[in-house]
This record gives C-alpha cells, sequence and structure tokens, in this order.
C-alpha cells in the first residue's frame, strides 16, 4: 500500500496537470478573440472605405450628368479631374459646394421632383382616372362630389363622415378644397372604413362623444323612396350612421342612379337590417315573426370569415324583408321594430335627410329636396339655394348673394313662392348690413 504521503503527492501532481490544461485552454480562447476582434475591426475599416468610395462615385454621376450652371448650356459638365475613389481637397476658405435644389429632377436620374413642386399634369391624371371607372363609378363620383360643393360651407368646423362605397368620393372632395381650409376643421367618422379614410388623408380625427352637434353629415345609402326615408346598414354601421345623422344640422345622402326608387326595398332586397347582441338574437327572431308582413328573416353571415357578421360595436346583424304594402308605412314599421326587446338599431332612416344627391350615367346629378322639390343637374350647373343656406358667415360677394333670384324661379327649378320671398328677405338683409 502506499503511505498517505505519497498519495497526496499524486493527487497534487494530478491537480497541477488539470491546471496546467485549464491555462492552455483559456489562452487558446483570448487568442481566438483577439483574432476575431482584429479581423472584425479590419472588415469594419475596408467596409467604411467602401461605403466612402460608393458614396463619392454617385456624386460625381450627378455631376457628370446635371447641366452646367455657369454656362447655361444643356449639355453635361466636364467631370472632375480627379478620380472618383478619391476625395477632392478643398482649400481653407473655400465654402462647400450647395447641394442640388431638391425641387428640380437629377437628370438621368430616376429620383422623383420634390413633393413641394406643382405637377402640371395633375388635373390630366385626375381626367384620366376619372375616365377609367365604370358608370356607376362616375355617378357615385359626381353625387359626392356635387354634394360636398354645395353642403360643407366654409365655416364648418365639424362634418361627419359615413359609410359606404360612395363616401371616398367624399374625402376625395374634400380633401380639393386644400389644407387651409380642412386645417380647422374635425372629421367624425360612423365606422371603421370611415376612420380609415380620415386617417389616411391627414384630416384630424374627431368623435361624436367630442362633438355631439354636428354641422354636417355626408352618407351613403341603400335604398331611397320619394319622401328621402332611406335603409341604411349595408356595411353594418347603422348604428353610429344613425348617431351621426341625428346629431348633424343637415343629414345629406349621396348615392348613385340604382339607389332613387319609390319605394323601399326595390333596389336593396335583402331586408331591413337590424342589429342586436349576440345572445339576444334568437330571441329577437321570435319577436319579429310575431309583425304581420315579415318574410323570412335572416342573420347575416360573413362572406371571408366562417359566422356571422359582427358590427364595430361587437353586435349580430339581422336581415328582416317585408312585403311592399310595409315597405310604403317606413315610419310605422321603425317604430314596431326598435320597440321589440333585443333590438339596439333599426337600419331605417325617416324624416332625417335634408337632401339626396344621386348621380346619373349621363354625367348628370338629381337632387331630391325634404320639401318635395327635384331638380337635375348638368355639369357645371348651380343646385337651388334655399334661405336656410345662407347666413352670416357668408361674405356678401360669395356666390350665394351673387346668385340672382330669376334664375331660380325659371323653368326647370322648382323653388316655390314662399321659399322664394324667404330667400329674396334674407339676401336684402346680408346686403344692408354688409354696407
Amino acid at each position: 500500500m502506499l503511505s498517505s504521503s505519497h498519495a497526496e503527492s499524486a493527487l497534487d501532481d494530478g491537480d497541477s496537470d488539470e491546471d496546467e490544461e485549464d491555462a492552455d485552454e483559456t489562452a487558446d480562447i483570448d487568442g481566438t478573440l483577439r483574432t476575431g476582434n482584429t479581423r472584425f475591426r479590419s472588415g469594419s475599416r475596408r467596409l467604411s472605405r467602401l461605403s466612402s468610395t460608393l458614396g463619392e462615385g454617385i456624386t460625381a454621376h450627378w455631376k457628370r450628368s446635371t447641366p452646367s450652371a455657369s454656362a447655361g448650356s444643356k449639355s453635361p459638365a466636364e467631370p472632375p479631374s480627379q478620380p472618383a475613389t478619391a476625395r477632392p481637397e478643398k482649400s481653407a476658405g473655400e465654402q462647400p459646394e450647395a447641394p442640388a435644389q431638391a425641387s428640380e429632377p437629377i437628370p438621368g436620374s430616376s429620383l422623383p421632383p420634390s413633393a413641394g413642386l406643382p405637377d402640371v399634369h395633375l388635373e390630366q391624371k385626375k381626367e384620366k382616372a376619372a375616365a377609367t371607372l365604370s358608370p356607376i363609378e362616375q355617378a357615385k363620383r359626381l353625387a359626392a362630389y356635387r354634394a360636398v360643393d354645395v353642403h360643407v360651407k366654409p365655416h364648418h368646423r365639424v362634418i361627419g363622415i359615413g359609410s359606404g362605397s360612395t363616401v371616398p368620393y367624399v374625402v376625395d372632395r374634400l380633401l380639393e378644397q386644400g389644407e387651409e381650409a380642412n386645417k380647422k376643421r374635425w372629421f367624425v367618422p360612423t365606422g371603421f372604413q370611415s376612420k380609415e379614410l380620415i386617417v389616411n388623408a391627414g384630416l384630424k380625427l374627431g368623435d361624436v362623444d367630442q362633438f355631439p352637434v354636428i354641422d354636417v353629415t355626408i352618407d351613403g345609402a341603400d335604398d331611397v323612396d320619394w319622401a328621402l326615408n332611406a335603409i341604411k346598414g349595408g356595411g353594418a354601421c347603422h348604428l353610429r350612421e344613425k348617431v351621426l345623422a341625428e346629431a348633424a344640422e343637415e343629414f345629406i345622402i349621396v348615392a348613385d342612379y340604382r339607389k332613387n326608387n319609390m319605394i323601399l326595398g326595390q333596389s336593396w332586397k335583402q331586408g331591413i337590417p337590424i342589429e342586436t347582441p349576440p345572445f339576444a338574437y334568437s330571441k329577437v327572431f321570435d319577436n319579429l315573426e310575431r309583425i304581420p308582413g315579415c318574410m323570412v328573416a335572416q342573420l347575416r353571415m360573413g362572406q371571408a370569415k366562417a359566422g356571422p357578421v359582427v358590427t364595430d360595436n361587437g353586435n349580430f346583424v339581422i336581415d328582416a324583408p317585408f312585403d311592399e304594402a310595409h315597405m310604403r308605412e317606413p315610419e310605422s314599421l321603425l317604430v314596431k321594430i326598435k320597440m321589440l326587446t333585443g333590438v339596439v338599431e333599426v337600419g331605417l332612416f325617416c324624416g332625417m335627410a335634408k337632401a339626396a344627391y344621386f348621380g346619373k350615367a349621363d354625367g348628370s346629378v338629381t337632387v331630391r329636396w325634404s320639401d318635395g322639390q327635384q331638380e337635375t343637374l348638368k355639369d357645371g350647373q348651380q343646385a337651388r339655394i334655399t334661405a336656410d343656406m345662407i347666413d352670416e358667415n357668408y361674405r356678401p360677394t360669395d356666390l350665394l348673394l351673387t346668385y340672382q333670384l330669376p334664375q331660380q324661379t325659371q323653368e326647370g327649378s322648382k323653388t316655390s313662392g314662399l321659399e322664394a320671398n324667404k330667400l329674396q328677405q334674407k339676401l336684402e338683409q346680408l346686403r344692408m348690413t354688409s354696407t
């Protein structure tokens, strides 16, 4: 057997060997790290030199492509005498060369002109874009443009933006009024679609909580009858649409000619949209069956999703068709449906619209007013002026004050005698106060 001293000596020898192996391994790691750091620094310097060379090459290319400012000729400037990879030396008093103007495109390059440079082809582009629209889309655009021109006034500060396929043209026309006109305005949406339109257009987004009173709301419709009663809710936004319509001093409908009908249900045949909480929709179905004239009601299902449509408020939508006899009396039908337990809102808008604008395929716009009057406007023709469209916020030199009364009483315009007298009196009052 080995003595205890021999055993301890053997253990010490083993420990020293392990320490030496650990030291060698640590030295190898340190050497590898130092080598990696050195290579990284070297690579960074090379990358910096390449970036500098590339930048100088681009600058030299621009200089060769830019016309000589002193000569005033169209021939390209002489290339620099120094190679592109070397930095040009500058004297102590020499000022750095001014960069090219941002508003001018660089010849020979694909860089676009500055956004601040007016586009001389802008109107041509708009006309070309309009020409590519289908007849239906052109009709929607005509109606939206005319409604904005007539009803959105310079002093309006809160504007309701509705939902539907016609509303994007409303926003387009509002933008054409210019930044100066819109910078003091707030725009209140009826749903996700109109909210996105407002935000993407760079307009100020408001909410009905902030503005319970709105100057004017412009919205689309799925169907409109002779009395300007409307069916809305094809986009499942009719709860918020009705709130904004009721909050507005003026509620204006814009649509194409297909929506202009004598009786509701002639163009929108799916039924009256009814919004209901998910837990109550079955009960609402049972209640609807008790209303005479109700045909087969259906829960609206999603087109690109499994399951029912869900509104922005988290509710379901039931489409309830009724026979023609009940659709002839939409006010009475609205009351019957709204009184059912579980109904949040009904897509019948009765007695709310001041005017409806219907774009036609021939380029004209039919305007129907809440007082029963109707007119068809050709391109550039002014709409009927009513007394309540004139107030002290208009200057006497504005269009409404220079608009001559005889133009409205001629054939083709049906301004009543009472309305004409009111208009004449208001014009005279404003003329007197302006002198």
